[in-house]
């Protein structure tokens, strides 16, 4: 199902199947380019502004089933849905369903995760955390042993329980100089060992990309070659791959956009306006907002 959500300044559009965030729900279905650090004015708005996850791939559950995004439904909101809305999507999970989140990625995750997303409705702080590294890419994280994996929470805030042993953990993979799907899912396999191996009792990881432009194509003014704000079709396939191979376990998350003025640099770095380090602007607060929709009738 697609659920369409208008709040304000933007206009959310989600790709869901039916989903449940209740552990072992099921919902339907080295070194790489740098990430850019300098600084920069954004671009176009895509889509009138909108902030925008998408439904290439739709979503995969267990057994890589996917949605089919052929025939949608659509329902509309003036406010983001809660999660526990059934109005907004009649398998909402109920809130709180997992006791620690703990969220994995590069710095555009920190920027997010810092900018408003534990202060958006329906975001409990208490049951939230991450880490990030930056320039480390999924073919790092990937090597068993990687010391990325023993990175310090961010800013140090923790999940009031169970932040040693999260139950949900949600990887953002990045990685723009590899060729194939068959090296896509090398490393997200390795990545999921890395996960089951730190946290044994996780019930659930779920794998997304970076967030990519709009209709994942260039920004106007950006290269097309090593562009990364566009996501290579075989890495979302590759994503989509990995339910199969861990039933249960393992979901991939929909395809998230952004409007051009929303990256540093008109779309040619994968940050958000208007440094690579910000943690506060308009740009910062969409894609806070954004996340916060999503996980806020996905916890």
């Amino acid at each position: 199902m697609r659920l369409a959500v208008k709040f304000g300044w933007a206009f959310l559009t989600l790709a869901l199947g039916a989903c449940s965030s209740s552990p072992g729900g099921k919902p339907a279905g080295g070194s790489g380019g740098e990430e850019n650090e300098s600084g920069g004015t954004g671009g176009s708005a895509g889509a009138g502004g909108a902030v925008m996850p998408t439904s290439n791939g739709g979503m995969t559950g267990a057994g890589g089933a996917r949605a089919d995004a052929s025939a949608p439904v659509i329902a509309d909101a003036e406010v983001p849905a809660g999660p526990d809305d059934a109005s907004a999507d009649s398998a909402a999970p109920a809130a709180g369903g997992f006791t620690c989140n703990q969220l994995v990625g590069p710095s555009p995750m920190m920027q997010w995760f810092e900018g408003g997303f534990l202060q958006y409705p329906g975001i409990d702080a208490k049951k939230w955390q991450m880490f990030w590294v930056a320039h480390h890419y999924t073919d790092a994280w990937a090597k068993p042993g990687d010391p990325a994996w023993n990175t310090a929470l961010d800013k140090g805030h923790a999940c009031t329980q169970g932040s040693m042993a999260p139950d949900r953990v949600i990887f953002q993979a990045t990685h723009w100089s590899h060729t194939t799907r068959a090296q896509w899912e090398t490393d997200l396999t390795g990545i999921v060992e890395n996960i089951k191996k730190k946290w044994p009792g996780v019930k659930r990881i779920e794998l997304m990309a970076s967030t990519s432009a709009p209709g994942n194509t260039p920004c106007p003014g950006t290269k097309t070659q090593g562009n990364e704000t566009i996501i290579a079709p075989f890495a979302y396939e590759a994503i989509e791959a990995m339910p199969a191979k861990y039933p249960g376990l393992v979901f991939a998350l929909p395809h998230f956009e952004v409007p051009c003025k929303d990256f540093i640099g008109n779309g040619s770095a994968p940050q958000y306006a208007p440094s690579a380090t910000a943690t506060t602007g308009p740009a910062v607060i969409d894609v806070a907002s954004l996340f916060g929709a999503y996980w806020a009738m996905h916890r």
